[in-house]
């Protein structure tokens, strides 16, 4: 059977209106050999004029386009747009528009490096799209960035600077950071970045712009990081939610930043003063953090994040900064935080220590604390094992590993009260996991004694329970029991949802249900006909250990938690 060439395939597509699908679902998805083979052709008819690529972003269809398939798409384009012949607004209101349907994305600037590349390659590209902003046309102020770096002309960007005071000031700022300078004219821009400031302290939109052209001018020419520095600690010190943004951008996109301890140090602390509302800024810091992580910098990034949680009205989450989350799991740091998170008492900073230690088990992971990370008073030994309890409480393997680090190295003192938090409310709530992690401590283990301990104490208190009959007053009736089973249903039922809304595949699969049999049967075509495959279905299943309390004395459970959450440390 022969496979019909790409370009017809584009041809066809194109006059049948549904170009931007293939796009989308097919040539987005592929890779290599392939993909750079379907860019080709649509470069190829395009420049021929066969068909309009760069027009096909304004098509009904392709605004349709669902996310995951916009984005395979932009892909496509993204490639393609630096080989494209067209006019200057044809592309610039193709670039808008692409970035204008990515919305909110991170991904969503993708093509403005692609734009760059193409007016780098025709000099007179780049100096019709300046004119043009400076003549006060749209789209080419959106643009001007991008125009002025192009062409690379210093004296312009300067002059641009210092005469507009709108976004082609910013523009041109932004510009003079990105193009490469000499020593002199170095600091020449230091001295106009300088004169720009004392006439405008109140805009924060120029002194984010001021920022990210300082410390890039230090990556063409090192000799300024001390201009940059000076300047840099005067503009961040009533640091506007853009400069926030702006200095949390440069520290993870510029490299030398993260190799200046002096420059770091003055852009990490404005980033204590983001808004929790401020989500993409929040991102940006978290971007920030992980590479700073990863540059060596743990302890001055551990720091920060500890100093940010624990503000008194602090409204944010750990969850919010997942990269520096993951590069926290693999620190040499992570005891020492989790103890200090712990003894902190804030409950950011407590909810995120335990975020930081789910694992795959629901009864927790065994987390083993080095005796340094635990050497601290026995008052406060104790105050950091009811803390664990608490946060931990549903985590019980966890919790119970914690309270056996303080017990390996603790004095008697403490060690009657992390013994009794053994007992309760851990072994008297769970008979599962923390037991049996207890029970398999080994002998020559300093915390052994203390362990069996609460095990003996915990075996006479459920023997006590069994001593009595049942009291069949107490028993819940049948209607009881159908309103639990009712309300039990409905919560499965909600939770099943969620999960499937969550579901990264349910835009690339087929929903169905079965209603009877244990395997389903689906056709698929291709070049030898319909085929059928047969699919076995199998059990899977999750469990996890209830407390006990929580079904007795569900108040009493949550009052204990409660007061444990809220202790504060006494000095």
């Amino acid at each position: 059977m022969t496979e019909v060439p790409i370009a017809q395939t584009i041809l066809e597509q194109a006059k049948a209106g549904t170009l931007a699908n293939l796009v989308g679902e097919r040539f987005g998805r592929l890779d290599g050999a392939e993909f750079d083979a379907a860019v080709a052709a649509c470069v190829d008819l395009h420049n021929a004029g066969q068909i309009d690529f760069v027009g096909l972003v304004h098509e009904p269809a392709f605004k349709v386009l669902h996310s995951s398939y916009f984005f395979f798409a932009q892909h496509v384009f993204v490639a393609a747009i630096p080989a494209l012949s067209t006019s200057l607004d044809a592309m610039l209101t193709c670039v808008d528009a692409l970035v204008a349907q990515a919305g909110q994305d991170q991904m969503a600037g993708q093509p403005l490096g692609p734009l760059g590349a193409w007016l780098r390659a025709d000099q007179a590209r780049a100096l019709e799209l300046v004119t043009k902003a400076e003549a006060g046309e749209q789209p080419a102020m959106n643009h001007y960035f991008h125009g002025l770096v192009a062409a690379a002309d210093i004296a312009r960007a300067r002059q641009a600077a210092e005469t507009f005071d709108d976004q082609r000031r910013l523009a041109a700022v932004s510009a003079l950071g990105e193009i490469a300078h000499d020593p002199e004219g170095t600091a020449f821009s230091f001295d106009l970045f300088s004169r720009l400031h004392e006439a405008h302290r109140s805009n924060d939109h120029l002194h984010a712009a001021l920022v990210s052209a300082c410390v890039s001018l230090v990556g063409h020419n090192p000799s300024a990081a001390e201009s940059a520095r000076a300047l840099c600690a005067v503009l961040v010190e009533e640091a506007g939610p853009q400069t926030i943004y702006c200095c949390a951008r440069v520290i993870w996109r510029q490299k030398h930043v993260r190799t200046d301890a002096d420059l770091t140090e003055i852009l990490l602390p404005p980033l204590l003063r983001v808004a929790p509302e401020h989500k993409g800024t929040i991102r940006e810091i978290d971007a920030a953090l992980s590479t700073l992580m990863r540059a060596g910098k743990q302890k001055l990034v551990i720091d920060f994040v500890t100093k940010l949680l624990s503000a008194p009205d602090c409204a944010l989450a750990l969850e919010e900064f997942q990269m520096f989350s993951n590069a926290l799991e693999k620190s040499e740091h992570l005891p020492a935080t989790l103890v200090a998170w712990l003894r902190s008492a804030a409950p950011a900073l407590c909810s995120g220590a335990v975020s930081l230690h789910g694992g795959d088990d629901l009864a927790g992971q065994i987390v083993s604390l080095p005796s340094e990370a635990v050497a601290m008073p026995a008052n406060e030994q104790a105050f950091v094992c009811r803390k664990a309890v608490a946060y931990f409480f549903f985590q019980p393997v966890t919790a119970a590993s914690i309270l056996v680090s303080f017990l390996r190295s603790c004095d008697a003192e403490a060690r009657e009260e992390i013994t009794g938090l053994l007992f309760m409310p851990l072994l008297q709530n769970y008979g599962g996991g923390p037991r049996d992690y207890l029970e398999g401590l080994d002998d020559k283990d300093p915390a052994h004694a203390a362990v069996v301990e609460a095990l003996a104490e915990n075996r006479r208190y459920m023997e006590g329970l069994t001593k009595g009959d049942d009291i069949r007053e107490l028993a819940p009736s049948e209607h009881q029991r159908l309103v639990a089973h009712m309300r039990q249903r409905d919560e499965a039922t909600q939770t099943f949802k969620a999960a499937r809304e969550q579901s990264v595949l349910r835009h690339f699969v087929k929903n169905s249900t079965i209603l009877y049999g244990r395997s389903s049967l689906n056709y698929f075509g291709g070049a030898g006909g319909r085929r059928a495959v047969e699919t076995e279905l199998q059990p899977h299943s999750v469990s996890m250990e209830l407390p006990r309390m929580l079904v007795v004395d569900p108040l009493g459970l949550e009052y204990l938690l409660w007061r444990f959450r809220n202790e504060e440390l006494e000095a």
